[in-house]
């Protein structure tokens, strides 16, 4: 923040307190429909699944090798270790104070820090690459943002879709400060990729985004051909890597073994469905879609935002990671596996922080009365704008 001018402190001390705000005021939701676990799994059958093994995590237990044993060991395997590891470490406090059986307290905080908090740093990181915090644009955006239903409907469960959308837009940051140097920064990227891979297998979908750069890199000839193959394949090899040290279960031959069976039964529950078979395609997903993501016209005024900022926004590359990133994951979710709205979260929101590029920096009352035609497209987009967040 030292390095933020005046105007760029004022716009990010609003954005914290938006996001204060709407940290305390899920507090009270999320303390509900929580007195034990009996209602914890009527409500929400996906966290009463995790929440056992969570809690045998920080059981009591004879010595540090069994301690350590009970956290790494989790036997939960459907999601990575830094969505179980992280969340222990949330309720840690509790254990210390010997209030681990106090389940409203337990959900309170996994709800608030595992799935609030991450969701509204990834958010202020997206506002961040589009517009700097330099402008009221930010503010408008961030609003937006924080309005979509399914970010709304994220906040009232503990979950590992924060934390991985969180991987992902950080992935994004460095891409971006990466600029296609590939250096450092796209290393950073690689090792974030792995994290997120190993957290909920997303980081496997920037494939296309990583292919893209290297392309761009080789044809704006912004490094040598030798550097851009060292770095593809540093890359492969950084994430291989980051997705072992952040699974430190993999160290053990049982646990490699129920991994596997888990990632087989998880990948045919995708495909098929959880019980029933469902339908795939667009036509099956768009209910889902319409009510957690907004009206057509709102998802292509979106995407024309992105497609428009490839070719004449200033921020070019950020718009290039965004539409290599949405669109296989878009189309894995849509015609791959069924369709659930957390699914296309970590596409979605990025997609939809393009739509800063429709609203002008400046909108002056004085330049509107002069020059009037020249406002009719920043005023369509405010009314599109407008019209999606009452909606």
């Amino acid at each position: 923040m030292s390095k933020f001018n005046p105007r760029q402190k004022r716009v990010f001390l609003i954005l914290i307190a938006m996001s204060i705000a709407d940290f305390i005021l899920m507090i009270k939701p999320n303390a509900a429909a929580s007195l034990n676990l009996a209602m914890v799994r009527m409500f929400e059958p996906d966290e009463a699944a995790q929440l056992t093994p969570l809690l045998n995590m920080l059981a009591p237990a004879d010595g540090l090798v069994q301690t350590l044993k009970n956290f790494l060991l989790y036997q939960y395997y459907f999601y990575g270790f830094p969505f179980f590891g992280y969340s222990a470490l949330t309720i840690l406090p509790l254990k210390f104070a010997d209030a681990l059986g106090s389940i409203p307290q337990v959900m309170l905080i996994l709800r608030q820090e595992v799935s609030v908090l991450p969701m509204l740093i990834a958010l202020l990181m997206l506002v961040y690459l589009q517009d700097g915090f330099r402008t009221y644009r930010s503010v408008v955006l961030y609003a937006l943002l924080l309005s979509v239903p399914a970010v709304l409907a994220n906040h009232f469960w503990w979950h590992v879709d924060s934390l991985v959308f969180l991987m992902i837009v950080l992935v994004m940051v460095f891409l971006v400060k990466d600029d296609l140097r590939f250096g450092k920064h796209f290393l950073i990227a690689a090792a974030l990729t792995g994290c997120a891979t190993a957290t909920k297998l997303m980081g496997v979908y920037f494939f296309l985004t990583i292919a893209s750069l290297l392309v761009l890199g080789f044809v704006q000839k912004k490094v040598p051909f030798k550097k851009l193959l060292t770095s593809a394949l540093l890359f492969l090899g950084i994430m291989g890597l980051a997705y072992l040290v952040s699974n430190p279960f993999l160290a053990s031959y049982w646990a490699r073994e129920e991994y596997k069976l888990i990632f087989s039964k998880q990948m045919s529950m995708l495909s098929e469905g959880y019980g029933v078979v469902y339908e795939k395609g667009l036509a099956q997903a768009w209910p889902t879609m319409r009510q957690y993501y907004g009206e057509w016209f709102f998802l292509l005024a979106a995407l024309a935002a992105t497609l428009w900022g490839i070719f004449k926004s200033p921020k070019k590359l950020l718009h290039v990671i965004i539409l290599t990133w949405l669109l296989p994951l878009s189309i894995s979710v849509i015609w791959f596996t069924h369709f659930k709205y957390q699914y296309w979260l970590p596409a979605a929101l990025p997609l939809f922080s393009c739509l800063c590029a429709w609203l002008p920096e400046k909108l002056e009352l004085r330049e509107i009365t002069k020059h009037p035609t020249r406002a009719i497209l920043p005023l369509l987009a405010i009314g599109l704008l407008a019209v999606q967040f009452s909606l």
